[in-house]
């Protein structure tokens, strides 16, 4: 029977966002351990993948810490010319810059080798103008934005290298207030000269605001229009959870944002981290942690320039998989996704899937296919949906649970990898029985599904639009705005209105939450359907048969 798989093809478009949604999982609380072979770095920075770049004072050189621990050098050595390094950063491409004791700030070629970006090799205050003809006095902290600007924290003032290699002072040692860097005036948040400026460290968030660590235990915020207030703190003392602007803060010789625009500043004095998010709210990562520099991945793990090496402040057990991607086969789902950014305390041991949601799990055996990790599960149901998520175990237990993606082995439609919907085509990806033009075919065009026998059918748009049966006016209709849903035989109509909101779905976020009133009609719409569908099986029983396209 062709009815029961056109049901499930019209009903796998509308459910999608229901299913597409992040699996839940516990809170997961913070566990520490330290990496071997990372003692007194200086600054740190975090890269895409994961990894650390660090700056290594002692031993002359800028080094690369895996997820896992495990240290290389990125440049060092009588080829790269380093003295002292103090600070790193990483660009928005992945270039790797580094300051050191002889007064210049380099990128990092990928074969280790320094390239001059900022000073000329001179001790003295910047000069506006060639990054490269400048002196600098003490270049320390270093922060990239995402238009590959570079921020250089200098002897108290903050100097930014456009990608053209311009020089131009953001903000002079000791300048204080709000209104333009250097005015004097009062800071927005009224307290005048605590928005002072003169500090080793300094980051930018993704709206281009700068933060800068100040001489009194106090972070300035600096606006990409020149305004400055004082963003947190209230002289040096313990960090306490809460309003960050109430709360002292202890001296902070490096500065970090996270992609979520969250701002971390290690507290060497307390022995912990101060996170403070774009509200204003400051929360407290570690208890025993003392360290120069924090930065925090994607996962949220929490990283700490310690001088017995690198401390790691985030669950035992991994974050979650990544860019989970299902493709249908025949009895089976071909399940793809990248390994979680943070393996946890220990080695990532294995990985397991749920074919209903995270109720039930089996063993997924993997393997290897470029960035990314691949695996079947087999002797599924054609034409049933599964609700299909991943998760990856280590010695102190499970991840988070993947994104939760809906399939169907054998179906016609496919969930799109974008998550934006579904597609059945000409091409060997859908499915097409056209036995003497009597049958299901999928357009083309991918936008549609029709059966056509002397044009009585079930038909959807070319626009992809709607769902309509026209053997002379009569039969079922989706309307071209995807509202609603009628029936018009002889001019009898009932019609779910726009505001009936029989399936209400929202677009964007693919956590979206369906309402369940909206799925009970959105059920009996299909129970509808399929019971057109047996009418007409008539006509399939008369036809020569249908065949499915390989």
């Amino acid at each position: 029977m062709w009815y029961p798989r056109l049901a499930a093809a019209l009903v796998l478009p509308l459910l999608a966002t229901l299913l597409a949604a992040p699996a839940v999982a516990a809170v997961r609380p913070d566990a520490f351990s330290r990496f071997a072979g990372t003692a007194k770095l200086a600054q740190l920075a975090a890269e895409a993948d994961g990894s650390l770049v660090g700056a290594d004072p002692t031993g002359d050189r800028v080094v690369r810490i895996a997820p896992g621990g495990d240290v290389t050098e990125v440049a060092g050595g009588a080829a790269a010319g380093l003295d002292r390094p103090e600070g790193v950063a990483v660009g928005g491409d992945g270039t790797v810059y580094v300051s050191d004791a002889r007064h210049r700030v380099a990128r990092i070629t990928p074969d280790g080798r320094l390239r001059i970006v900022a000073g000329n090799g001179s001790a003295g205050a910047a000069v506006p103008g060639l990054a490269l003809a400048s002196p600098l006095t003490a270049p320390a902290g270093l922060a990239a934005d995402r238009d590959g600007n570079l921020y250089i924290a200098d002897a108290g003032s903050i100097l930014r290298v456009t990608p053209a290699g311009a020089l131009s002072v953001v903000v002079t040692s000791g300048s204080a207030g709000s209104g333009s860097a250097g005015s004097g005036s009062a800071g927005s948040d009224g307290r005048g000269s605590d928005a002072e400026v003169a500090g080793r460290g300094v980051a930018v968030d993704s709206l281009g605001n700068l933060f800068v660590s100040g001489p009194d235990c106090t972070i300035a915020r600096i606006a990409p229009s020149g305004e400055r207030s004082t963003y947190a703190g209230r002289g040096c003392g313990r960090p306490v959870p809460g309003r960050a602007l109430d709360s002292r803060l202890g001296p902070a010789a490096h500065l970090s944002t996270d992609e979520h625009d969250v701002l971390y500043v290690a507290d060497a004095a307390a022995g912990t981290v101060a996170a403070i998010a774009p509200d204003g709210m400051l929360t407290l990562r570690g208890s025993r942690t003392s360290g120069r520099s924090a930065v925090a991945n994607a996962a949220g793990t929490v990283f700490v320039a310690a001088p017995d090496g690198v401390h790691r402040i985030g669950p035992a057990t991994p974050s979650a998989p990544r860019d989970l991607r299902v493709a249908p086969r025949d009895r089976a789902l071909e399940v793809s996704f990248r390994a979680p950014l943070d393996p946890g305390t220990e080695p990532i041991s294995s990985y397991e899937v749920s074919l209903d949601g995270t109720q039930t799990w089996q063993p997924l055996t993997t393997a290897v296919a470029g960035d990314r990790l691949t695996g079947s599960v087999r002797g599924l149901g054609n034409g049933v949906q599964y609700a299909v998520v991943v998760w990856a175990r280590n010695a102190a237990g499970p991840s988070p649970g993947s994104t939760i993606l809906p399939a169907v082995p054998g179906a016609i439609v496919q969930a799109a990898l974008d998550g934006t919907g579904q597609r059945a085509d000409s091409e060997g990806t859908g499915l097409r029985a056209d036995s003497g033009g009597t049958g299901l075919r999928a357009d083309s065009g991918g936008t549609g599904l029709r059966a056509d026998s002397g044009g009585t059918g079930l038909r959807a748009d070319s626009g992809g639009t709607g769902l309509r049966a026209d053997s002379g006016g009569t039969g079922l209709r989706a309307d071209s705005g995807g509202t609603g849903l009628r029936a018009d035989s002889g001019g009898s109509v009932v019609r779910a209105r726009p505001d009936d909101a029989f399936l209400p779905v929202t677009g964007g976020d693919v956590a979206g939450q369906a309402r369940m009133g909206g799925l009970a009609v959105l059920l009996g719409s299909v129970l509808l359907l399929i019971g057109t569908a047996i009418r007409w099986n008539g006509m399939e029983r008369a036809s020569s048969g249908v065949r499915s396209a390989p």
